[in-house]
């Protein structure tokens, strides 16, 4: 459920995938292919989403034409929002999904 903060901002809980990667190193990216990492991950959430409830996944990545087509196309995300770094100051689009 959404929660209205003092800010007029509304807080949704989800659940956040990190850090989701593939080694593309000769010999190495043909371990797992990133439908199947993604599937896992979600076959995860799918568990805790079981147990704890909850209904939207998010992910953030960088706007490069090979991951919008992996999220999106193939896995049904949707973009949301746009998050600049503080790090780096790259800007990551946010990314979700219902479950």
């Amino acid at each position: 459920m959404s929660v209205l903060n003092d800010d007029g901002e509304y807080n949704i809980p989800a659940y956040l995938i990190a850090q989701l990667g593939k080694n593309f190193q000769s010999g190495l990216n043909d371990s797992i292919t990133g439908n199947d990492l993604l599937a896992l991950a979600m076959e995860q959430i799918s568990l805790i989403q079981y147990k704890v409830g909850g209904i939207l996944c998010v992910l953030e990545c960088e706007q490069k034409k090979g991951l919008l087509d992996f999220y999106c196309e193939q896995n049904h995300f949707v973009e949301f929002g746009k998050r600049n770094t503080k790090s780096t100051n790259k800007s990551l689009l946010q990314l979700l999904k219902t479950i």
